[in-house]
């Protein structure tokens, strides 16, 4: 036995013409379509004084026909998510080049100082270490506040 005698789909149509309306088309279409706010509530099983009954199997049966009145939330990126995202910055794509750069010709045995010149390049990569880390980091707590 169908306990309900109007569809999800119904509601999400009263909804709509809701948040598209103009002056009073929400009240026209509730009452050509369901005979007024009385007969829409009468499909709804519920009552304008006392609302929807605190049966728990009544309830449930609501929750299982209409499905729960919850927004579904996409989860939150992972932590590697804005690190990939602060590594789309062209600039640090370019000092990571410069990095490399920098640590192959200072390990080159062709340099004056071979050990002492990959310093620069080793200097290069912990500020962008800094800059990702920190970036990534006030961005992750930034969503996780929101």
């Amino acid at each position: 036995m169908n306990l309900f005698q109007i569809t999800k789909s119904e509601i999400d149509t009263i909804f709509q013409t809701y948040q598209q309306r103009t002056q009073c088309e929400e009240i026209d279409f509730i009452q050509s379509e369901h005979e007024g706010i009385q007969g829409l509530a009468k499909k709804l099983n519920s009552d304008l004084k006392n609302g929807i009954s605190s049966n728990e199997d009544s309830n449930r049966l609501r929750r299982e026909y209409y499905d729960d009145n919850v927004r579904y939330r996409e989860p939150m990126p992972s932590f590697w998510h804005y690190v990939a995202e602060a590594f789309e910055d062209e600039m640090l794509r370019i000092l990571v080049v410069c990095a490399i750069f920098e640590i192959t010709i200072g390990l080159s045995p062709l340099t004056e100082n071979p050990g002492k010149d990959a310093f620069d390049g080793i200097g290069i990569v912990f500020a962008i270490l800094v800059i990702v880390i920190t970036t990534s980091v006030t961005n992750y707590n930034k969503e996780k506040k929101i």
